[in-house]
């Protein structure tokens, strides 16, 4: 079990990866989560680093709550940057 497992587990929530390989992609997935209610758990890997700002900007479009690898992005006005 991995660790975002375990914490779903603990929390009574269930994780579903969601699996995308280009821009788009992300921001359909998000979109979807934020239609269900759902919240993000963005990893440190390659493919985030290259398309972190598309997920962030994505989860705040979408209000979709998001908890990433880093703090890059704490404290910035989503509500006026995505207007």
């Amino acid at each position: 079990m991995t660790s975002i497992e375990a914490a779903a587990n603990s929390l009574a929530v269930e994780p579903v990866v969601l699996p995308v390989h280009s821009d788009t992609e992300i921001e359909a997935g998000i979109a979807v989560l934020g239609r269900e209610g759902g919240g993000l758990v963005m990893t440190d890997d390659s493919f985030m680093a290259v398309h972190y700002r598309t997920a962030i900007f994505a989860a705040a479009r979408h209000n979709v709550p998001a908890i990433s690898f880093t703090a890059q992005f704490e404290g910035w006005r989503f509500d006026v940057l995505c207007n």
